[in-house]
């Protein structure tokens, strides 16, 4: 079995993550990834064949990252004047909670 050496550059696996949030897409009745600078939708990666992170990391990089080659790439979102702190992180149990009284409020 081969390891893996880490660089000082590497980030922690899953780190993509704080930068999307989990979603429901109501109309599709589908699971979606929010972009949290842009809402920019996504499928989420756990419907996906591979489940890979990479269209959520590719997406990030381009349009987000600091190492983004141009100012025009990184964009500023609809949500940033709204958002001046990173979005608080709900359970399992509180997500399923709010995901059903939204869909008793829905019918």
């Amino acid at each position: 079995m081969q390891e893996q050496q880490s660089t000082s550059n590497a980030k922690p696996p899953g780190a993509i993550w704080n930068h999307w949030i989990e979603a429901v897409d109501l109309k599709a009745k589908r699971p979606v990834v929010l972009c949290k600078y842009c809402l920019h939708s996504l499928p989420h990666p756990r419907t996906q064949k591979d489940s890979s992170t990479s269209p959520l990391n590719k997406h990030y990089q381009r349009r987000h990252h600091r190492g983004a080659k141009s100012a025009s790439q990184q964009v500023s979102g609809p949500m940033d004047q709204f958002i001046t702190h990173p979005v608080m992180a709900v359970t399992k149990r509180e997500l399923e909670q709010l995901l059903l009284k939204a869909m008793v409020e829905c019918n």
